[in-house]
């Protein structure tokens, strides 16, 4: 299942997440990229200030969204009559389920910007992956038997565990499209019970090569 391609590809294009409109009751956060130095985030909500945790490796705890829908993110929430830019401003909406929040710091590492992602039972089921091409190459994947191409942009649902509901044990490849057929670039073995799932991020690195970044997020 593919959804939200056109955001994902604003993301490769200048990594760039615009403002999205959806609701959501609950977020949590992951970082593609960091702002050096900056392990955490602040906000305001009600009469206190939330801390949010930020980490390239793992989710944080979920926190609740404000009934405006909108939270205004701090290295460290303005004082008293101090004023300040925040670092992020996300739109959340007002009225729909769990969301995951993916950070991305610019290019000079003074500012993110985001993509909201579903994290619903629908959007996002327990006993599967979401894999999400950062590349500017098609790439492949192959779960166990289940082969799986993922455009440029794009993003897919692999369910692994399967309407027999039993843990997922085996191997995964990834390979990229090279001279009109696939080069493995990853091979690893899986192991995914019917009560977690896993979120699988693929990016290029600094010298062109494209590599895997995945992280449970139950």
């Amino acid at each position: 299942m593919k959804y939200m391609q056109l955001s994902i590809q604003l993301c490769i294009i200048g990594f760039f997440f615009g403002p999205v409109l959806v609701d959501a009751s609950s977020f949590r956060v992951v970082a593609f990229s960091q702002i050096t130095s900056l392990t955490g985030l602040e906000y305001q909500s009600g009469d206190g200030i939330e801390s949010v945790t930020i980490s390239t490796s793992s989710f944080s705890v979920k926190y609740p969204i404000p009934p405006s829908g909108v939270i205004d993110f701090y290295k460290n929430v303005p004082l008293g009559e101090e004023e300040q830019v925040p670092l992020l401003e996300v739109n959340f909406g007002e009225e729909s389920g769990d969301m995951i929040l993916l950070l991305q710091a610019d290019a000079q590492r003074l500012s993110y910007s985001y993509l909201l992602i579903e994290d619903t039972v629908e959007g996002f089921p327990m006993g599967s992956v979401m894999v999400m091409n950062f590349t500017s190459k098609s790439v492949f994947a192959k779960f166990g038997e289940e082969r799986v191409k993922l455009e440029s942009g794009s993003q897919e649902i692999v369910s692994l565990t399967g309407l027999k509901n039993l843990p997922f044990n085996g191997g995964v490849k990834f390979a990229v499209e090279f001279d009109g057929s696939g080069k493995v670039f990853s091979s690893s073995s899986w192991y995914l019970l019917p009560s977690m799932k896993i979120f699988c991020l693929i990016y290029s690195n600094p010298d062109g090569k494209p590599r895997i970044r995945r992280i449970r997020l139950t």
